[in-house]
């Protein structure tokens, strides 16, 4: 089936949920999507002629309480060292 036309999301459950419904490629980061990669529900590719912009990633979690905080600084550390 031929599809035409652009999805314009804004959030990244928004591009996941489109893309896990067939909706097309979609550039999301790796450590988001590691667990569809491993389990060959979506596969990576390679677009020779594209770049992605590079976006700052900032998590606020000042009000966090200490058990929180220390949850949330694990599981970023955990990601990134998958990849």
């Amino acid at each position: 089936m031929r599809v035409a036309g652009r999805l314009t999301v804004n959030s990244f459950k928004g591009i996941h949920d489109a893309c896990m419904a067939g909706a097309g490629i979609a550039l999301l980061s790796i450590w988001y999507m590691a667990e569809y990669l491993q389990s060959g529900r979506l596969v990576a590719i390679a677009l020779e002629d594209a770049q992605p912009k590079e976006l700052a990633v900032w998590a606020v979690y000042l009000f966090f309480a200490t058990h929180q905080r220390a949850q949330t600084d694990f599981q970023m550390r955990s990601r990134l060292q998958r990849w």
